[in-house]
């Protein structure tokens, strides 16, 4: 009777190994990328739009990657900077967004503060600069003249591209800022921070619409929204 439990236990763990090995064999295949390439540096933001991804990375580049031709089409370099000890260094490139065939990112510059780029027809145009000493670490498109960024402190401004003008500041909260998203009509934004809540603001005004909370207690890092 023993002989016979044993010879039991030992096919049931034999069939939990096999089954086991299956399961594993199974996620890892499933787990195998389609396409994989090098970015110039590390990968800070991306967005994908008409077969094109946009990456921003911290060696001071956006590269465009074509996903059908699987290769590298572009890479908008910037110049060096130089930190805190006098060395030159690549400017850490924040985020990226694009709209229609405009290029918005966000870069370090000098003692920590931010320079908003747009990159259009081959050309670079400094919309945001340094002398602003704001700490920038998101920037999207809302139109062809408007952009919202967001910095590290959780101050959100709207700013009118043609006539330079702020049109609207707030403080979302006294949390360490983390990301920004917009819905599909880019009439909302959305804010995480270290807080752990998630915050809907109108883009209108920046008014508070909505929390979302309960879910997490601690700093989230990225969001998205679809539908």
């Amino acid at each position: 009777m023993n002989n016979l439990t044993n010879l039991n236990y030992k096919t049931i763990f034999k069939v939990f190994l096999f089954s086991l090995f299956l399961s594993v064999s199974a996620y890892g295949n499933a787990m195998k990328p389609t396409l994989s390439f090098n970015a110039n540096g590390g990968v800070t933001d991306m967005v994908y739009s008409n077969n094109i991804l946009y990456i921003s990375t911290t060696e001071g580049s956006v590269d465009l990657y074509d996903i059908k031709q699987n290769k590298i089409i572009n890479s908008i370099k910037l110049k060096n900077i130089k930190n805190f000890l006098g060395k030159e260094v690549a400017p850490k490139v924040y985020c990226v967004d694009i709209l229609n065939d405009s290029i918005l990112f966000a870069s370090k510059e000098q003692l920590g503060f931010s320079n908003i780029f747009k990159y259009e027809n081959g050309k670079l145009t400094n919309i945001i600069d340094i002398k602003e000493e704001k700490s920038i670490l998101r920037t999207k498109w809302i139109d062809k003249n408007t952009i919202i960024f967001a910095t590290l402190s959780n101050q959100f401004y709207l700013y009118d591209i043609k006539n330079k003008k702020i049109k609207w500041e707030i403080q979302v909260s006294t949390s360490k800022f983390s990301n920004l998203v917009l819905n599909e009509k880019r009439d909302q934004f959305l804010v995480a921070d270290e807080s752990g809540d998630l915050k809907l603001h109108s883009i209108k005004d920046g008014s508070f619409i909505k929390s979302f909370d309960g879910q997490n207690l601690d700093n989230v890092f990225q969001i998205d929204l679809k539908n």
